[in-house]
This record gives structure tokens, sequence and C-alpha cells, in this order.
């Protein structure tokens, strides 16, 4: 890839992850907006140190493109889908995990064209690493 063409992509993936949200979970909770590009860039650099382990072998460009579009579309999800108004914080996490990440695999089996397990198994890794990365952000 030429320098042209690697300034562009890192140009749209700046501008794509300042437009994404994070999962579900983020666009109900609006405390987490200024941390959305951090958790997709831990969910990409997650994706890329996973790769091996889940027997995948993906192009940076589309390694990229396939995590940016996995939490666009489950963002607009969380903007969609009502939440658990009147429960406590630990069940909208877990919901907000669960229906992250099944978003996010269907996304990956297409995409990467893999199969579903191991799209679930991928989109559950990355979106640990993101919750991580938001506990750790509050803790802090």
């Amino acid at each position: 890839m030429g320098i042209g063409k690697g300034v562009l992509c890192l140009l749209s993936t700046i501008f794509l992850i300042s437009r994404a949200k994070g999962d579900v979970l983020f666009p109900l909770t609006f405390l987490f907006v200024p941390y959305i590009p951090l958790i997709i860039s831990v969910e990409i650099a997650a994706f890329f140190l996973i790769q091996k382990t889940v027997r995948l072998n993906v192009s940076f460009l589309k390694g990229i493109a396939a995590v940016v579009l996995a939490n666009v579309l489950s963002s607009t999800a969380g903007i969609i889908v009502p939440g658990p108004y009147n429960a406590e914080i630990h069940v909208w996490i877990a919901a907000g995990y669960v229906l992250s990440a099944l978003i996010e695999a269907a996304v990956y089996r297409i995409t990467l064209n893999v199969s579903f397990i191991q799209c679930l198994i991928i989109s559950a890794i990355l979106n640990g690493a993101s919750y991580i990365t938001v506990t750790v952000m509050i803790v802090l």
C-alpha cells in the first residue's frame, strides 16, 4: 500500500471512529461519548491481537472496517432498541453487552466469512476489552 492510501485509510478510520458509538449501551449513557474513539481503538487493537488465537487471517484494512462497521451498527441498535429503564445498572450493562456481542457477531459473520461461533468469540472478547476500558476510565 502506498503512503497516500495509508494516509487516506488512517484519516477515514479516524473519521469513522469519531462518528461511531462504542456499542449498544453507550448511546444510552452519554457519559461515555468522549471515550468512544478510545473504545473503538481498543477493539481494533484487540482484534489484531487475537487473530492467531481465533484462527483468523484478515487484512489490516478489512479488520478495521469490520470492527468499525460492527460498532456503528450496534450503536444504531442502541438508539433504536429500548433499554431496561427500571433495571439496576448491572442489568443495563449485561443487556448491552449481550446485545452488542450478538449484533457485532452477525456483522463479523458477514464481513469476515467465518463461522458464527467464531464470530461470537471474537465479539465477546472485543466487547470485553471495551467494557474493561470503560471501567478503568470510570474508576480512574
